[in-house]
This record gives C-alpha cells, sequence and structure tokens, in this order.
C-alpha cells in the first residue's frame, strides 16, 4: 500500500498535518509483499473503492489509482514494465516461501480489505489508525485471543511498502502495549508420562512381523519424541543420504522449516540405539526400510510416509486423558530431555534451534528439574533426620 508524500498529504487534506513518522495513507496500488501465489486476485476483480458510501468516486484526484489487492499477474506487469527479463520474473515469482507466506495471510488480508470496502476507510486517515480500528474490530467481534490479533496484524502490515512507519507510530504502540497487558502469562508446567505408550509398543509382535501400518505409526512417534522431528520432517528425509553409520542412525532432512543466513540448509539427526529393540528408533527404522524400499519415490527419493501427523497423535493418544489435545512430539521429546538432565546445548543442536530462547519460549512444556536443588545448594546432611510431627 502505497504512502503519501508530504506534500501530496497537504493537498488531499489541507489541514492534517505531516509527521515523518506517520504518513498519510494514500489511494494507491496495495501489493502483497508475499506475491507468487496464482490463486490470488487478479487486477480485474479486485479493484476496491476506498470512499465511504457517502463519498463520490470522482471526489478523489484523478491521477491515483484505486486500492487494488494484486496477484502473481500485477506483480509480473510490474517487472515487465521495469524491463525485468523474462527468465529473471520466473525465477522472482518462483518463491516458495513468498507463497507459503502468502497462504498463511490471504484469509486476514481478504478480510481487511473487504473492511475496506464496505466504507471503513476514510481518506486523510493515518494508515496505523486504519489498522488500529481493523485490528480491535475484529478481536471484539470475533472475541480472538491477543496471539490470532498479532497474526492478523503481521498480515495486514505485509500489505504495505513501508510497514515500518505503522509500527513506529504512536498510536499503533499503544494499541500492541494495552494487548500485551490483557493476561498473565502461565508458564508452562505439563508433566507427560509416556509409559502407556512403550507398554504398547512392547505388548506388540516384533518389528519385522508388526503390520505395516502399526510400524509406521510406532516409527513416526519414536521419530518425533527421540529426534524431534516434525511430521515434515520425516516425509522429506531424504533415504539415499540416510544411513546407520556406527552405532548411530542419521537422517538427513532435505526441506526443513529451519534456514541459515535466508538459505535453505540440509539438516541432519542422528540417532542413538535403544537396548531394548521394541522402542529402539534406530530398529524400527532399519526394519521400516528393509520392507519399504520398493516403495520409495524415484524424484524425491523419500519413503512413503502418509498423515505423519495423524499417525503420531494416534499414539499419543494412549497418554493423555479422552478429549484431550496431544503435545507436540518435538514439545515432548525436548521436555523429557531436559527432565532427565540432558544439558541444554545437546537438546539444542538435536532441536536444530539457534537458542535457548526458543526452546525455552516454544517448546518446552515443564520447568521441572532432574537435580536435587535442596540438597545441591543446603549440602547432604551428615545424619539423617526424622520429621517431627506439629
Amino acid at each position: 500500500m502505497e504512502l503519501d508524500s508530504p506534500g501530496a498529504a497537504a493537498s488531499q487534506t489541507g489541514e492534517v498535518g505531516h509527521h515523518p513518522d506517520r504518513p498519510i495513507l494514500a489511494v494507491g496500488s496495495m501489493v502483497p509483499v508475499s506475491t507468487g501465489y496464482v490463486g490470488l486476485l487478479t487486477d480485474s476483480d479486485s479493484e476496491i473503492q476506498c470512499a465511504s458510501p457517502s463519498r463520490k468516486r470522482n471526489s478523489y484526484p484523478s491521477q491515483e489509482p484505486p486500492l487494488a489487492l494484486r496477484g502473481l499477474e500485477g506483480k509480473r506487469t510490474r517487472l515487465m514494465r521495469e524491463w525485468v527479463s523474462e527468465q529473471a520474473i520466473v525465477f522472482i515469482n518462483n518463491n516458495n516461501t513468498a507463497v507459503k507466506t502468502y497462504q498463511r495471510y490471504e484469509a486476514a488480508q481478504k478480510e481487511f480489505t473487504q473492511w475496506l470496502r464496505d466504507g471503513s476507510f476514510e481518506q486523510g486517515v493515518y494508515p496505523a489508525v486504519i489498522v488500529v480500528n481493523w485490528l480491535h474490530h475484529t478481536m471484539a467481534t470475533k472475541k480472538l485471543q491477543w496471539s490470532s490479533v498479532l497474526n492478523r496484524k503481521a498480515a495486514v502490515l505485509a500489505l504495505f511498502h513501508d510497514p515500518e512507519a505503522i509500527t513506529r507510530d504512536p498510536i499503533f504502540k499503544a494499541f500492541l502495549m494495552a494487548g500485551h497487558s490483557l493476561g498473565v502469562v502461565d508458564t508452562k508446567h505439563e508433566i507427560y508420562s509416556i509409559e502407556p505408550v512403550l507398554a504398547f509398543f512392547k505388548s506388540k509382535p516384533d518389528n519385522h512381523t508388526l503390520p505395516m501400518m502399526d510400524l509406521a505409526k510406532k516409527l513416526a512417534w519414536l521419530l518425533g519424541v527421540c529426534g524431534f522431528m516434525r511430521p515434515d520432517d520425516i516425509v522429506c528425509t531424504d533415504v539415499a543420504k540416510s544411513g546407520v553409520i556406527g552405532d548411530k542412525l542419521q537422517l538427513a532432512v532435505v526441506f526443513p522449516k529451519e534456514k541459515r543466513g535466508k538459505q535453505r540448509i540440509i539438516k541432519y539427526v542422528h540417532l542413538s540405539r535403544h537396548t531394548d529393540l521394541a522402542i529402539c528408533p534406530v530398529h524400527a527404522y532399519t526394519t521400516y526400510r528393509s520392507r519399504t524400499m520398493f516403495m520409495d519415490v524415484p524424484a524425491r527419493r523419500t519413503s512413503r510416509f502418509y498423515a505423519i501427523s495423524v499417525y503420531m497423535n494416534t499414539i499419543s493418544r494412549l497418554f493423555v486423558p479422552k478429549g484431550t489435545r496431544p503435545p507436540k512430539l518435538r514439545a515432548l521429546g525436548s521436555t523429557l530431555a531436559a527432565m532427565a538432565g540432558v544439558p541444554i546445548p545437546d537438546i539444542m543442536v538435536q532441536g536444530n534451534w539457534s537458542s535457548p530462547k526458543i526452546f525455552e519460549k516454544h517448546y518446552r512444556l515443564s520447568s521441572v528439574i532432574s537435580n536435587n536443588l535442596s540438597v545441591s545448594t543446603l549440602g547432604i546432611p551428615l545424619e539423617p533426620h526424622m520429621d517431627m510431627a506439629p
């Protein structure tokens, strides 16, 4: 969304003073930063007249185009007008990250533009005020949690060419401060016992005779807990680059969510053997591979894991109450490791986290630790003492 220059602001409003950090919202092309998705609106069907119902269309200066949400064709046309080569245009538009971002933002962005279309947009109003009004409107009408409001904020800001100008606005900052103070964050303290799952695995036949569906569920669950792997990580494991090296299983994830310096990486997950073959992730993987090699996909060379998240949740429901949503195995495994005394740096390496804050904020389910701090801080008593009744 284009923002007015100081001169344009004065000519349109006549009375509103210009502030460098609070530019006036202009009626211009609104182009999402995350274009490249074929399902975006085209120029012909996405024009939104920004006047309120009481304002006539011809009240706008003739040189200003209508507010529009433009998709792939709009971006392509703009690049062609700038004499960008066809090959470069294809390279720019073939951006998987931009496509995924648009898919996440699409619903909120369309809702915002519809809100403008319905007459909630006024010429000469600061864009920060427009965004604040819409966010509060959706929060009140939909009874959204503050985290959902923040997600919608990111989606709407992506429509503006200069979102930093909005985030610097004092009104916008005040709105965020008020939202952050709505409630008290309860640090997670969830303790799960996976003994029912382990007993279930041990009660089943060995991996060579176990039905393939049950073996796939078992393997997916063990990789999620022991390898901190997401369902996508398991699906995108390149079996040609994976295998047992020495006494450890090395899995190569070729399309992980994580990046390094905005570059895609190949993430390697290492798993050690367990003495009990019934719950050993290495034994489960090697058995699964020996029984499914003929099913490999030649193009991507990945083993065929279907509906991995469903497999994981099916097993996890064995240790959670009925009707309760199971925890993510990436969080469960890392939390169990921390509670067992595994050093945080080792947990960070296994989870491919760049900072301990990521684990503590997003994945750790319990603050319970394995060490006895009472004994560590007070020392071991020389003689045991019996508790005295009051």
